[in-house]
């Protein structure tokens, strides 16, 4: 059994090597056929030459989304629908969804889900072979379930610090988005100014909402969509909100200011909260290693003087 898993796995590698050097190859013979394309309609070589450079991708671009990408072709028809669509929300959640899609995520969690479990099987047959029966049982379905779900765990924590770093983001915006409407800027310009003035990944959703708007999305949808997207939810109220009022032909300049309030009190409130959980946080590391230090301190000379007594 162990022998079948160890040529599975290697057959596996040998078959995503192969795909990444022809997925390679494929790649650049796209990108030389543009660059004549453009060489032969006379543009200007400083254009061809950073078409040439292109940016410089990282390790995961450049050979585990062409892994992927071959492999989902077949793996993605035994996923489940569900799978893929939770995949695709997690991606979009963690800004990763221009990088890779949920199918390819999915051709991950196989891939780890045959990798784990014949890196157990090698762990055990060399490094542990004296290991109990039940320990050598157990440690398959338990590598299996890990390596199954593993990458979505990975993106689901990424997707959990964006949204985090856009709560804190978001305050800040909604004033400056208020004053900018305030001062007689249209609404699309306010935000072209807030996406331009702050950094990180509110930032960029809001770029990519007006980007949408530009090319002809309704205001509405596009904040719609900015709601969803994120996946936060005092960011999908505020959507809604200028949504609403956008419809019914309300005064934004208005609104603006009421919904800037409403996040301040609202992270306030939150703030609070948390300060109210850290006294019964504290308890856990106070029981666990505080209290006993004590009790030896004050213990160890009463057992000591004891002991001589006796």
């Amino acid at each position: 059994m162990e022998m079948i898993l160890i040529a599975l796995c290697l057959g596996g590698a040998g078959y995503m090597l192969i795909g990444s050097f022809t997925s390679s190859s494929q790649t650049s013979s796209v990108y030389a056929q543009r660059i004549k394309k453009v060489a032969a309609a006379g543009a200007s070589q400083i254009p061809i030459a950073q078409l040439k450079k292109g940016k410089k991708k990282s390790f995961f671009e450049r050979v585990l989304v062409p892994f992927s990408e071959n492999l989902s072709k077949v793996l993605g028809k035994y996923t489940p629908a569900n799978m893929i669509q939770e995949a695709n929300k997690l991606l979009e959640e963690a800004g990763m969804g221009h990088v890779i899609t949920g199918v390819q995520l999915t051709s991950f969690c196989w891939i780890l889900a045959v990798i784990l479990p014949v890196a157990f099987s090698l762990y055990i047959e060399y490094a542990k072979p004296n290991i109990s029966p039940m320990m050598r049982l157990g440690g398959y379905p338990i590598s299996l379930m890990l390596g199954f779900r593993l990458p979505m765990i990975i993106i689901a924590g990424k997707s959990k610090k964006r949204k985090e770093q856009i709560v804190k983001s978001l305050p800040f915006a909604m004033d400056l988005l208020s004053i900018s409407v305030q001062a007689g800027m249209g609404f699309e310009g306010a935000i072209s100014i807030v996406s331009e003035r702050l950094p990180g990944p509110l930032g960029e959703e809001l770029q990519r909402a007006l980007s949408e708007i530009r090319l002809g999305k309704p205001r509405t949808r596009a904040l719609l969509d900015l709601g969803v997207r994120t996946g936060v939810e005092e960011l999908r109220r505020f959507s809604n909100a200028i949504a609403f009022v956008t419809e019914m032909g309300g005064n934004l300049s208005q609104i603006l200011p009421v919904q800037a309030e409403g996040m301040r009190i609202a992270r306030r409130q939150a703030a609070e909260e948390q300060a109210m959980k850290a006294p019964v946080k504290m308890m856990i590391p106070l029981v666990l290693f505080i209290f006993p230090a004590i009790g030896i301190v004050i213990m160890t000379p009463a057992a000591i003087s004891m002991m001589e007594n006796l």
